[in-house]
């Protein structure tokens, strides 16, 4: 076989293992997190609450009503939505398998118009739990 053709055939099985290539868990809560600032950017309640756990809890107090109605307002109050992480970083509990962990400095912002109008820095800390093969947010504090 000459070595243009192995090269062409080692080549090809590579692209072809990276295709069958399975998402690992942080993977998938890194996509869930993403997803979760889409929706928000997008003024998706449906989309954010389908992210939130049944036992959802805020600030160690607030809830999934509370969510809901959060969303309201904010989505009524501003025409323009934008959620920018500066960073961010997730991580899985070494103790159980059905936990994960994200931090993230967020920029949130509103706007009626081109040019924000309201602009907050946040610290969050969120804490992912899995349930049925599908990572939500269980619990969410920020600073």
């Amino acid at each position: 076989m000459s070595m243009p053709r192995r090269t062409l055939l080692l080549f090809s099985l590579l692209l072809a293992l990276c295709g069958c290539r399975q998402e690992g868990p942080l993977e998938r809560v890194q996509q869930n997190a993403a997803a979760l600032q889409e929706a928000l950017q997008k003024k998706d309640a449906g989309t954010v609450m389908d992210l939130l756990h049944a036992d959802f809890l805020a600030q160690d107090q607030y809830r999934r009503d509370w969510a809901q109605r959060s969303m309201a307002l904010y989505f009524l109050r501003h025409k323009k939505i934008g959620v920018s992480i500066l960073n961010q970083e997730s991580r899985l509990d070494s103790s159980y398998s059905d936990r994960a962990y994200s931090s993230a400095q967020v920029l949130l912002t509103g706007a009626d118009n081109l040019l924000p109008d309201s602009a907050r820095p946040y610290d969050l800390k969120l804490e992912w739990w899995l349930v049925d093969g599908d990572w939500q947010l269980a619990r969410l504090a920020w600073e």
